[in-house]
């Protein structure tokens, strides 16, 4: 593997990586056990990696903190097209129509 967060990011969340089938079908499995809404996956993305970027902005001096990991994650995120890549063919990984995979009122990701 790469040992590049933002590129292993991209790969996997933001492109068709080598494990986007596999997080994408635990993604909907989760989804539909706890029965959330789909449009609440997008939200729920952005929430956990600003999350992250607070947690890691207490570990870092405040010139460092626009090149912290999570910010940097964030802000791919936010700028993405497609997360998790499923919404791109309107299919989730198991084949079943994904309509707005991952959506974030005003920003569309699928």
């Amino acid at each position: 593997g790469r040992r590049d967060p933002l590129a292993n990011f991209r790969a996997h969340f933001l492109r068709e990586g080598r494990f986007t089938p596999w997080i994408s079908a635990a993604v909907e499995g989760c989804r539909r056990r706890l029965n959330l809404d789909p449009a609440l996956l997008g939200p729920l993305f952005v929430t956990c990696w600003m999350h992250r970027c607070l947690k890691e902005s207490i570990l870092l001096p405040p010139d460092r903190l626009e090149r912290g990991t999570y910010i940097r994650l964030l802000r791919e995120a936010l700028a993405g097209e497609a997360l998790c890549g499923a919404g791109r063919r309107g299919r989730s990984a198991a084949g079943a129509a994904a309509p707005g995979f991952l959506s974030v009122p005003g920003k569309a990701f699928s």
